[in-house]
């Protein structure tokens, strides 16, 4: 498993024969510690053997794995709040690794490693490394609120504005507008201590559009899940590390949230439409998912990130979850939180008539599917499953 550049970063080194110091920054804000430790963390101790590990193959340019481990002793908890940057010190001498990890006169660890060379690079993604991604077009009044509710949980956030035309990219953007002269185009921008990227363009294409560009941008950057949220301020932060340690224990499978219906404030509208698709989704895939319609996901992308598209707005979630389903992508429902605003304050960019047409229209061509493709694409992948 790789932690470089995900659980933590390499500030400065200092290497000389037979030693080295890394100066290491270790991230508070990965899902390990939101979704064990978000009050108090503390680093285990196998991140720390694993990170010192990491630390000699940079040395070594090669890769290695751990053959025996002695004179552990872990001395005092490791806190990236109160400690966010610690030193490893190593000691080296052929495969035989002596490791200190400290912070001025704290000690915190010291450990004996032997290790061997490797022909190959270990698992890279036994950690999965997470990125959030957020679609948005005109919420100009609540985005701002959504970006900080997430960088106060996670970092990794990629922003989508889907053509918007009021002063959503502005807020976005906040006292960093500077850094974005054109309107469609990628950025990197900087909010609070966080650097955000941000994939723009002119005209309003849609939430399945978003999405793919955004999934584009995220392997690009290296990420293997992206956990998507909607920008009206409904989901809540502090669900995101639920989620990801949900997809740490599942890795290839697409984890979709599920909402909580009996709260008094849902409208009596997102009921029945989640039941009237939850209907067809089980016709199409016979599965079933308690909330076929929330935009609260994780994505395995080596799996979909790839997928090609037929819709472009709302009906393009369904579309993600079904074809999963004929791929043999495991789907895992997680109960969210959700929070419903007043009437009066609420931001929908459903299009009523319109809209339910293009979703009654992919149902329609989803069934057809289903008989020729998707149902005789299920079988195969089972009866090869049952002859492995």
């Amino acid at each position: 498993m790789v932690l470089k550049n995900n659980f933590y970063k390499i500030k400065t080194s200092s290497i000389e024969a037979g030693k080295a110091t890394f100066r290491v920054a270790l991230q508070s804000k990965h899902f390990v510690y939101q979704a064990h430790f978000p009050n108090n963390p503390i680093t285990p101790g196998v991140i720390l053997i694993q990170i010192a590990v990491e630390l000699f193959e940079e040395i070594q340019n090669s890769h290695y794995s751990i053959q025996t481990l002695k004179n552990v002793k872990f001395i005092a908890p490791v806190s990236p709040l109160e400690f966010p940057e610690t030193d490893f010190l190593l000691e080296f001498s052929g495969n035989n690794l002596k490791v200190l990890i400290k912070e001025k006169e704290n000690v915190f660890a010291k450990m004996s490693i032997m290790v061997a060379r490797t022909t190959k690079p270990q698992i890279q993604y036994s950690i999965p490394k997470f990125c959030i991604i957020i679609p948005v077009y005109n919420a100009e009044n609540l985005i701002g609120d959504v970006i900080k509710s997430v960088l106060q949980c996670a970092d990794n956030l990629i922003i989508v504005n889907d053509g918007s035309t009021d002063g959503t990219l502005a807020a976005i953007a906040g006292a960093d507008l500077q850094a974005v002269p054109l309107i469609t185009a990628t950025h990197r921008l900087q909010i609070g201590e966080s650097a955000v990227e941000l994939v723009s363009y002119e005209k309003n294409r849609g939430k399945g559009y978003a999405l793919q560009h955004g999934f584009k941008r995220a392997l690009e950057l290296g990420f293997t899940h992206a956990v998507t949220l909607d920008a009206d301020g409904q989901h809540l932060a502090s669900d995101i590390s639920v989620m990801a340690q949900r997809a740490t224990e599942n890795p290839d499978s697409l984890i979709v949230g599920s909402r909580k219906f009996d709260n008094q404030n849902m409208p009596q509208g997102n009921v029945f439409a989640n039941n009237f698709s939850n209907f067809w989704f089980m016709l199409q895939t016979a599965k079933k998912l308690p909330d076929t319609q929330t935009g609260f996901r994780v994505y395995p992308l080596q799996k979909i990130g790839k997928m090609r598209l037929f819709t472009n707005r709302y009906e393009a979630e369904l579309e993600l979850l079904v074809r999963s389903a004929w791929r043999g992508i495991l789907l895992v429902s997680q109960p969210i939180n959700v929070y419903y605003p007043p009437v009066n304050e609420r931001v929908s960019h459903f299009r009523g008539g319109k809209d339910f047409f293009r979703i009654s229209v992919l149902n329609s061509v989803l069934c057809f599917a289903a008989i020729i493709y998707g149902y005789p694409n299920m079988l195969i992948r089972k009866i090869l499953s049952i002859q492995k």
